[in-house]
């Protein structure tokens, strides 16, 4: 059987039909799960850690949390005062926050997330570790959004655009599409990996998938450099600076400061959640010109 159509049953439905193929730092609307799970720990221990003892009940320190929530409700909300919950008591503060994050998984609750920890952030009685752990927890795990201060403000923007992703969605459409069984597997492994945090990887993953295309289309090549080549035989016309950009970024990947070789010597490179994102979108892009480009030589 071939690698194409072998590699292809690895594949789970949904990335076949190509309803989830994107890594989850690039889909927007969406709260990963790893994500959901270190804000909650990072406002729970918040809360234990400021919370004190009066008979038998706890209450949150002033000004902490419990201020957060209330002129949350009573600012963006817009509730009046009586209808606000007292959330001088910490368990309420804990049940909002567990509510919110951990019990609705649905995407269509991203935006209310959004909201209230954009509001955590710009508020002045946000505690100064909080506040590092929260924007820690953009920068560190793959959502497709991140933290960046405008006119002063905190204020939560996304990563990449709609277009930019829904361009990569169908790039990865097109290799499928293609029969490219090989590069669709490893851009899904190159995803997974960027999900579990391991960048490196996925940029190996990513650049692997752009040599699979290139082999499947030329057999008898060894390197990328030299399936161009074989391709231009073939008639395929590439962009000669389009070809020059990425043969240039493969060579960085196997030199002795490159991802590969960074991966096989030390326990991490260089790479980020900014590189890797980068080049799956770009690998998966030119993976799907070089298809595009080849299916034109067969008629």
């Amino acid at each position: 059987m071939s690698e194409s159509h072998n590699d292809s049953y690895k594949l789970t439905f949904s990335q076949r039909e190509g309803i989830n193929p994107l890594p989850e730092s690039m889909r927007l609307k969406h709260i990963p799960k790893k994500f959901k799970q270190v804000v909650w720990k990072a406002i729970s221990s918040e809360i234990d850690e400021t919370e004190v003892y009066r008979g038998t009940y706890r209450f949150a320190s002033y000004p902490n949390i419990g201020t957060i929530l209330y002129d949350y409700e009573f600012e963006v909300l817009i509730k009046f005062h009586n209808d606000i919950e007292s959330y001088q008591d910490s368990h309420k503060c804990d049940s909002f926050f567990y509510k919110l994050i951990c019990e609705d998984s649905d995407d269509n609750n991203y935006h209310k997330i959004l909201t209230v920890l954009e509001f955590m952030l710009r508020h002045d009685a946000c505690p100064e570790g909080l506040y590092k752990s929260l924007v820690d927890a953009f920068n560190e795990t793959p959502i497709a959004y991140f933290v960046e201060k405008i006119g002063g403000l905190p204020t939560i923007v996304p990563r990449i655009s709609h277009e930019a992703g829904e361009a990569t969605r169908q790039a990865i459409k097109v290799i499928r599409q293609g029969v490219q069984g090989g590069a669709s597997t490893h851009l899904r492994q190159a995803a997974e990996h960027i999900n579990t945090e391991q960048y490196a990887d996925a940029v190996a993953d990513s650049i692997s998938a752009v040599e699979s295309v290139a082999r499947q289309i030329a057999p008898e090549a060894k390197g990328l450099g030299q399936a161009l080549k074989v391709l231009e035989k073939k008639g395929v016309i590439i962009n000669q600076q389009l070809k020059a950009g990425f043969e240039k970024l493969y060579a960085y990947s196997n030199s002795e400061e490159g991802i590969r070789h960074a991966l096989l010597n030390k326990d991490s490179s260089d790479a980020g959640l900014d590189e890797a994102m980068f080049m799956f979108g770009a690998c998966a892009s030119f993976a799907a010109y070089l298809v595009s480009k080849y299916r034109q030589t067969e008629h």
